[in-house]
């Protein structure tokens, strides 16, 4: 498996307790589905920066 590519990255103690992630390679469901079998929740998709992808026309 890939590594992950994060979005940014802050040093302690100013690291976020939620990170943006994209694995190269694998479809974001997969990475889900087996995070899931963990009990690592996360969400996919881009349901919640809709509100900014509208502003920006993105």
């Amino acid at each position: 498996m890939p590594s992950p590519a994060f979005a940014r990255s802050l040093p302690p103690p100013k690291r976020p307790r939620v990170a943006s992630f994209v694995i190269p390679g694998i479809p974001k469901e997969d990475i889900a589905w087996r995070l899931d079998r963990y009990g690592i929740a996360i969400r996919v998709g881009h349901h919640c920066v809709l509100p900014a992808i509208r502003r920006f026309s993105l």
